[in-house]
């Protein structure tokens, strides 16, 4: 449900990314045939934006992203959770570490990382303003 909750907070930004010279990636760690079935379902046609899944996660390791089974069971997430499912969210098949929690991240040309957003938790998304910012 959080993640369908971020790609639908973030997908809108990628006409204005990808004028801006930026490329909206998502990264997830199911297996390929998941990766290619949540961007047919949750990724309009034709919209500028990339969806890889990386099964080893290995890149959720490089980025320091963190795994806790405390933090996904936690009370806050409940209510992150009625909040998610009261703007029509629905939680699907889990693919992959569900105590593994995602991020964002801006690189810019020459590798220069601008903005560093790792998820505290299911739900703790990086706000779509901060992230157009760290284009500047």
């Amino acid at each position: 449900m959080f993640c369908r909750e971020q790609v639908g907070s973030l997908v809108p930004l990628a006409p204005r990314l990808k004028a801006s010279g930026a490329t909206l990636v998502f990264v997830g760690q199911g297996l390929l045939g998941m990766a290619q079935e949540f961007a047919e379902q949750f990724v309009p046609a034709g919209a500028p934006v990339r969806v890889l899944t990386d099964p080893s996660r290995a890149a959720y390791v490089a980025a320091g992203l963190r795994r806790s089974a405390l933090a996904t069971l936690s009370p806050r997430v409940l209510k992150r959770g009625a909040e998610a499912f009261s703007a029509g969210y629905r939680q699907g098949a889990l693919a992959g570490d569900p105590w593994l929690h995602g991020g964002a991240f801006v690189i810019l040309p020459g590798g220069r990382v601008a903005l560093e957003q790792r998820s505290e938790g299911p739900g703790d998304h990086v706000a779509p303003d901060d992230l157009l910012r760290a284009l500047v």
